[in-house]
């Protein structure tokens, strides 16, 4: 709309971008010139370019801070927070880094991340998953359920749709259920500020509570530490 009152007005000017088309015949840039033009019923001088190769929107505009989210997005993604956020997640895990994940440590490009789910397709699926329950939503950073649940799911899906559903709803779960006692842990951690959770110690917890319903074992507690002289080391799904 901006751009088209400008347009309109006589105002806009031309200042050297040009409006691309991949070697498909998509829009890459200027869709927004565009779209002013079509408001405003008003012709603009450009550059036009053709014949760019479909992967080059994921360097477009990077000067202006556009998120893998973005990218995802523009690639067809749904979801594309989380499944970003995820995508991350998951490649620092398998890195055995995920620790660093949660100190600033290095991410995924654009053009990775793009990389990284296409060789995962299944993340979509567990994006999807998680991002469909509300209260495990809120409860768990829908990263580390996503990432959880994909690599459960790799190895058994329907249990960890079954796990995940039980977290979720909380239905018949006896006291020594390690869903239930991550479920206490979760409500805690979300209901008092004395006792949240850092995030990696949400994912060491989930994957501990995995690991022992998997195993169909009945524990009392559980508790994971990367402090103090003899840290935890981080749990493997």
């Amino acid at each position: 709309i901006r751009l088209g009152l400008l347009m309109e007005a006589g105002e806009w000017q031309y200042n050297g971008e040009s409006v691309k088309f991949s070697l498909d015949g998509d829009l890459l840039d200027g869709q927004h010139r565009l779209q002013g033009c079509v408001t405003a019923n008003v012709p603009f001088d450009t550059l036009v370019v053709y014949g760019l190769p479909p992967e080059t929107f994921q360097t477009i505009d990077q000067g202006r801070c556009r998120s893998n989210a973005d990218v995802l997005h523009i690639a067809g993604e749904l979801n594309t927070t989380t499944l970003s956020a995820a995508a991350n997640t998951l490649h620092a895990y398998r890195m055995g880094n995920l620790q660093q994940r949660y100190s600033g440590g290095k991410v995924l490009s654009a053009t990775q991340a793009l990389e990284f789910i296409q060789a995962n397709p299944g993340l979509r699926e567990s994006t999807s998953f998680v991002n469909g329950r509300m209260w495990l939503r809120r409860m768990l950073p829908p990263s580390i359920g996503t990432f959880i649940h994909f690599e459960a799911a790799r190895l058994h899906k329907d249990k960890a749709d079954e796990f995940f559903t039980a977290l979720h709803t909380g239905t018949d779960l006896p006291s020594n259920s390690p869903v239930y006692l991550l479920r206490e842990r979760l409500i805690a951690s979300h209901s008092s500020p004395r006792r949240k959770l850092r995030h990696v110690e949400l994912a060491a917890l989930t994957i501990k509570a995995w690991n022992a319903f998997i195993a169909g074992r009945a524990i009392r507690s559980f508790r994971w530490s990367d402090a103090g002289q003899n840290p935890e080391p981080f749990p493997v799904i």
